[in-house]
Order: C-alpha cells, then structure tokens, then sequence
C-alpha cells in the first residue's frame, strides 16, 4: 500500500498529458490509472449517468457525461459529486455549452471483487443509476462510444457549485499492523479458550499427576 501510494502521489504532482497518448499507453499494457490527463472537446447533448456515492457523509451522486473531442472521439468524464437533491441536471444546470478543457485523473473501470459484489447492489441502466464505475457501459446506455476510462475532472471548466469535481479519493487505507494485531489477538484469545475448555473437562491439568 506504501508503494501504491507512493505511486499515485508521483502521478498526481506531474503534469497533463494529451488524452490520446494515454490511452495508446494503455492499450501498450502501460498502467496509466491516475495519470493526470487532458481532453479538449464538447459536452454531448444533456445526457449523464449518475454513479451513486457518499463524499463527507453526505449521500449522493457522481455525475458523468460524455464529452465529444476534437478528434471526433468521445470519453466520459466525471464531472464531480452532487447531493442526491442536486441529482437531476434541471437542479443544478447542464454541463456547460461550448468547447471546454477537462482537467483530471484518469480511472479506469472498476473491477469488483466476487464477495463485494454479493453486498454491492448491480448497475441499472435503465433507470440511469450505477454502483460500480463503468464509463463504457455508461455511455452506451447514453448512445455514445466511449473508452473504459474516465477522466475525473478537477472542475476547472465551470464555476457550478454543482457537481464539485477534483474530489477524487487519492488515499489508500493501510491499516495492516491494526489486522496483525486483530489477528494475533484472536490467536492467543482462542488458546486460552482452548486450554481452559481442556481443563474443565478434566483433559489438561499442570503439576504433578495425582497418587492413583
């Protein structure tokens, strides 16, 4: 986790790089999660998918749309988190109009483990609400073709208090002497119920062994 963490800190203090070099690095087998990238183009339409999330407590949204780029291609880009009031654009207002520059991290789809996906609710569709971050499912169910990377935008291309971008979770929980001791704990705890299990029935006793 240390060496993780390392890592993505490195990625986030370089500089952006062009969309397009990214993903010919990603397609090269290149890891390029976290990259900060960069991405010119247009916000396609008022279509959006909604990843749901808490940020500080507060249960809500995270709202991502296509953005149609000067090469003619497309990729979903998370705009930032919105309170579940904030959800629909027509409360908040659209994505802006015109050409625009997205500015963020680079995050490939998320792959969810087997036991978290039994407690972790399915993406649905049709009803526009996502559980695990999906960016080429997002925009298919939108109409548009879209890479399975998503550029979650530092929020640079509006002054919308909604959704706020650049709230990227960059730190990673690594907590393993606090499982070592959890662990080590039980260890000792099941041991001593063990023994005292043994003696009670009479099966373990200390000492010198009774005269028969």
């Amino acid at each position: 986790k240390e060496a993780l963490q390392a890592s993505v800190d490195a990625r986030l203090a370089a500089p952006a790089v062009p969309l397009a070099e990214l993903l010919v690095a990603a397609e090269a087998g290149e890891d390029v999660a976290y990259r900060r990238a960069e991405a010119r183009g247009r916000f396609v339409g008022e279509g959006e998918a909604h990843l749901y999330g808490i940020l500080d407590g507060v249960p809500g949204y995270y709202i991502y749309t296509p953005l149609q780029l000067t090469s003619g291609a497309a990729v979903m880009v998370n705009r930032g988190f919105a309170p579940e009031a904030f959800k629909e654009a027509a409360s908040r207002g659209a994505a802006p109009a015109g050409e625009v520059t997205v500015t963020g991290l680079l995050r490939p789809s998320e792959t969810v483990p087997a036991l978290a996906r039994a407690f972790r609710p399915a993406n649905q569709p049709a009803e526009n609400i996502w559980f695990s971050r999906d960016p080429a499912a997002m925009a298919a169910a939108l109409g548009v073709s879209a890479p399975a990377f998503a550029i979650d935008s530092d929020g640079g291309e509006t002054d919308a208090p909604w959704p706020r971008g650049g709230v990227t979770r960059v730190e990673f929980s690594n907590n393993h002497l606090g499982y070592a001791i959890t662990w080590f704990g039980l260890g000792v705890g099941l041991l001593f119920v063990y023994g005292a299990f043994h003696i009670k029935a009479g099966r373990l006793s200390f000492g010198a062994p009774a005269s028969p």
